[in-house]
């Protein structure tokens, strides 16, 4: 296992030259990877936020309209 741990309160336990040795059968909770991508992906509340930035663009110019 290679890389850095947020489970390790030190600075050699951030470097990505971190390594140790593991049993390929252990299971802890902790292992894992990250995945990137090329492309930036929004989190879930912005699109929430966009909406609503629609609604109420969209109500304020039929206020407009209607007076």
């Amino acid at each position: 296992m290679r890389g850095g741990s947020w489970n390790i309160p030190s600075a050699f336990g951030l470097s990505s030259s971190l390594k140790a040795t593991l049993d390929p059968s252990d299971e802890i909770d902790y292992i894992g990877f990250r995945l990137a991508s090329p492309v930036a992906v929004p989190e879930p509340s912005t699109y929430s936020m966009a909406l609503a930035g629609l609604a109420c663009g969209g109500y304020s110019m039929w206020r407009r309209k209607q007076a």
